[in-house]
């Protein structure tokens, strides 16, 4: 990715009024957050704060933050690992949980011995056995921690993000994300949510606006737009190799990414004051290329149906093939299969045949 110009450490902006975040062409944010335990309904509360959904912050799943606090669980005699938690079995009614101590069998063996049980029950969500051991009460208090409360990760996924998207940001790195001032009312409403959760840390730093950093902006924009359009050139080609037409849903996505990305160049172009016209057109090739691949694999799957079968009632083929014959032939019918004279009209001789050809088959 290009070496934009930042700082390692971004500095903490809490309690900064909005329109201070709108200096410079643009900022840098990210994150930090240590020990943050939040409820999800105070979470529901900072994301609708925020201008987001707060249905979208699920409760918290207790088996798996019991599965969580177990993978967690460690006793240490300093740095080396004494005792630690593990899940033997599992159903839909209990997690039974084991504490396993290390233990040195000889000078070349060691093993995992349990020492301590415990079982929870998910139906009535709680401890059927408890366990005995000081280690069994420390974990049952860490897996009721993580069943009660959030961590910073869970801010990071339901708040932060989808106000980084929003904002139609460009990554600058994992974790670190430029925000033009155009888009960044989302950010700056999530750091206002985020004042009073000292645990958790919106940093931002601001682009200022001079020609140094307008070359190092466009590049980023660009390696940033480019990096999508490789992940769709992927797929388009893998659609060639298809054996069926693309469906529906998946064109429609992708198309929506089409329209997206050209979005995201106008803003960054508008915003950042650089020039990517090229990059505009590249996308727009690349769409045509899309748009010429699924009316391909549109018309090798109308090729490969097979023309619908012609269904002939018999009564009507019988008719049909009657009214083929000669006279001479349709009087000799007459003859052997009805009785009396037959008919002057041609269609009433052919009725009359076919309604005597059914009868005796029918009989």
């Amino acid at each position: 990715m290009t070496n934009a110009t930042a700082p390692d450490t971004l500095a903490p902006t809490h309690n900064r009024e909005m329109a201070e975040f709108c200096t410079g062409m643009a900022s840098i944010v990210g994150w930090t957050f240590k020990g943050t335990r939040i409820t999800p309904t105070d979470l529901r509360s900072k994301v609708s704060q925020a201008g987001q959904d707060p249905t979208k912050v699920p409760d918290i799943d207790p088996v798996k933050a019991l599965e969580s606090a177990v993978a967690d669980f460690r006793v240490r005699d300093g740095k080396r690992v004494i005792r630690k938690a593990g899940i033997p079995f599992k159903d839909q009614d209990h997690v039974v949980v084991n504490i396993l101590e290390y233990r040195k069998d000889s000078n070349r063996e060691s093993s995992w011995v349990t020492v301590d049980t415990l079982v929870w029950d998910t139906l009535s969500n709680q401890w059927s056995e408890d366990g005995t051991s000081q280690d069994a009460e420390g974990l049952r208090d860490r897996v009721a921690d993580r069943q009660t409360f959030y961590d910073g990760n869970a801010v990071r996924e339901h708040l932060v993000m989808p106000a980084i998207k929003q904002a139609k940001s460009i990554t600058f790195r994992p974790g670190t994300y430029v925000v033009p001032h155009l888009t960044n009312e989302p950010v700056a409403r999530v750091q206002q949510a985020l004042e009073d959760l000292d645990s958790f840390t919106l940093s931002v730093m601001t682009v200022a606006r001079d020609a140094q950093s307008q070359r190092s902006m466009g590049s980023l924009a660009t390696e940033s737009v480019r990096d999508e359009m490789a992940e769709l050139q992927e797929q388009i080609d893998g659609w060639k190799d298809m054996a069926s037409r693309v469906r529906a849903d998946t064109r429609e996505r992708v198309l929506a990414r089409f329209q997206d990305l050209r979005s995201r160049a106008e803003l960054y172009s508008q915003a950042l004051q650089v020039t990517l016209e090229d990059l505009e057109d590249e996308i727009t090739d690349l769409e045509e290329v899309a748009l010429e691949v699924i009316q391909v694999k549109d018309q090798e799957a109308d090729a490969k149906v097979p023309a619908p079968v012609k269904v002939v009632d018999p009564s009507v083929a019988r008719r049909e093939a009657l009214a083929a014959m000669e006279l001479s032939q349709l009087s000799l019918l007459w003859a052997v299969k009805c009785d009396g004279p037959a008919p002057d009209e041609l269609d009433s001789l052919v009725e009359g045949i076919a309604l005597a050809v059914e009868a005796s088959e029918a009989a």
